[in-house]
């Protein structure tokens, strides 16, 4: 089962790294069916739901709006993944159903997901957290949103140990630091992320940061 879930893992991240250069649906079916390959003998049903969750996101930038297909398939990959029992899936689709209705500006359908997504983490009911800097970072921008500085400030914190040193990940995730830091009126702190924030910029050669 450790294995699986390795091999799930590194999977989704193999499809995310991909998941830029990919243009169109047919492009997304092509690297889905060479990525999904090994887990569609083992586990048919995680497969499947891997699949939609990219599926259900590229329809929503293609189409650049909340629509009808993307949420069928986060709701369908949601009910797979409780039917299953499979925790950490279930946070991951809980997140990044969550995250679609958020980036639309759904805030209060967003709300009761990302409320079990902090619930998940926070009771340590999942014991693999697939993609943990994500999940932390845009459940930090959902916090943000809902004026929650103080648990938008720790999970900023905990996603960026997580988060590659030399991706612009990190420059994002420093930058949103000192946001919070000025939200809570914590001015130093703030010009301090800001100058962090300038220097990973810089060597990651992101000059629009």
């Amino acid at each position: 089962h450790q294995k699986d879930q390795t091999a799930e893992q590194q999977v989704i991240s193999s499809l995310t790294a991909k998941y830029p250069q990919v243009k169109n649906n047919a492009q997304l079916k092509i690297a889905l069916a060479k990525e999904l390959q090994a887990l569609q003998v083992k586990t048919p049903k995680v497969a499947e739901i891997i699949a939609n969750v990219f599926i259900a996101n590229k329809n929503a930038k293609l189409t650049d709006e909340l629509n009808t297909t993307s949420t069928a398939l986060f709701k369908k990959a949601l009910v797979s993944a409780k039917q299953i029992n499979r925790k950490d899936l279930e946070l991951w689709v809980t997140l990044q159903y969550g995250f679609y209705l958020y980036s639309y500006r759904k805030y209060e359908s967003s709300f009761p997901l990302f409320m079990s997504v902090i619930k998940y983490i926070d009771e340590g009911a999942v014991k693999h957290i697939i993609q943990t800097s994500e999940t932390y970072t845009k459940t930090a921008y959902f916090l943000m949103t809902a004026g929650d500085y103080p648990k938008a400030n720790e999970y900023f914190l905990i996603a960026k140990k997580y988060t590659d040193p030399k991706g612009k990940e990190l420059a994002s995730i420093t930058d949103n630091l000192g946001v919070v830091s000025i939200r809570q009126g914590n001015l130093a702190k703030a010009e301090q992320y800001f100058k962090e924030t300038l220097a990973i910029a810089s060597a990651s050669k992101d000059s629009l940061r």
